[in-house]
């Protein structure tokens, strides 16, 4: 992330009683931190005493910033967490340089940094204590799944669209678009999701008529990041679709026996027919033979 965040007279650097004379934090200049990354820091102090300041030094408080029910640091120095410099001529500054890295467990957002400034001022100790403020940045992961629950050749069913964040940042303004083959859509090819928080997901239903056993799904997804830029990311999916047969041998769909049950009821009128008229015959004949003897 190369976008430089540069703030000129930082939270009330360290102000002597008189304001016209002080020690001035008076510019950080640093690339705001990825999460589990790290980021040089150049602070700059300048006096505007009226004489020279010596033994000066500039120390990050890093232990009041730890991860909530742990020991585990938001922020870790990479080397020191203090520099210093002989002194300061009246009306000049002096930069002091950390680098820090950021936890991987860490929420990006703005956070302050402690620090404590000490120096010599016509031999007298001083101590200045204030922070900074330190930007962590971090982008969504998003990963898209495509399921149905039924998805068979020929018949009506539900397409699924499963968003699933893995990145440590929201994404937000969330918007999706399909171009499916291998089977028609029966409603709107588009969506809007809204925002996907980190270590969540959102899914989408399409209702469709599969077409053919060997469907691919191809998508858009469009999103904004931590810094409000507009990303997109593509996805091409492969999704199996069964025949009937197929649906039928692994109980996706179950056969109606309905038909046998009506054909077997047929058959026995029929037969009970045919079995009444012969018997009607019969009567008939032995009643003819009767009458002749």
């Amino acid at each position: 992330m190369k976008n430089k965040a540069i703030f000129s007279a930082l939270l009330l650097a360290l102000v002597m009683a008189s304001s016209a004379s002080a020690m001035v934090l008076s510019s950080l200049d640093y690339n705001p931190i990825a999460t589990g990354k790290e980021s040089r820091f150049t602070i700059t102090i300048k006096n505007t005493f009226d004489n020279e300041v010596t033994d000066v030094s500039l120390s990050l408080d890093l232990a009041k910033l730890a991860l909530k029910d742990s020991s585990r640091l938001l922020f870790t120095a990479v080397g020191s967490s203090e520099d210093s410099v002989d002194k300061i001529k009246s009306g000049k500054a002096e930069e002091f340089f950390f680098t820090l890295r950021a936890s991987s467990e860490i929420i990006p957002g703005e956070y302050s940094i402690p620090y404590e400034l000490s120096y010599y001022e016509k031999d007298s100790k001083k101590i200045k204590t204030g922070s900074i403020g330190v930007v962590v940045a971090s982008n969504p992961l998003l990963e898209a799944e495509v399921y149905s629950d039924k998805p068979i050749v020929g018949k009506e069913g539900k397409l699924n669209i499963k968003i699933v964040n893995k990145g440590l940042a929201d994404a937000r303004f969330v918007s999706l678009r399909i171009f499916p083959d291998g089977l028609n859509l029966l409603s709107s090819d588009s969506a809007y999701i809204g925002t996907i928080s980190s270590d969540d997901f959102e899914t989408e239903t399409f209702d469709v008529i599969f077409k053919t056993q060997d469907a691919l799904i191809s998508g858009i997804v469009e999103y904004k990041d931590f810094n409000n830029n507009l990303l997109k990311q593509n996805f091409n999916l492969p999704l199996q679709v069964y025949s009937v047969q197929k649906a039928y041998e692994l109980g996706m769909l179950k056969k109606s026996y309905i038909p046998y049950y009506i054909g077997g009821a047929l058959l026995i009128i029929v037969l009970w027919l045919i079995w009444r008229s012969i018997s009607k015959r019969r009567k008939l004949r032995r009643s003819m033979q009767a009458q002749e003897g």
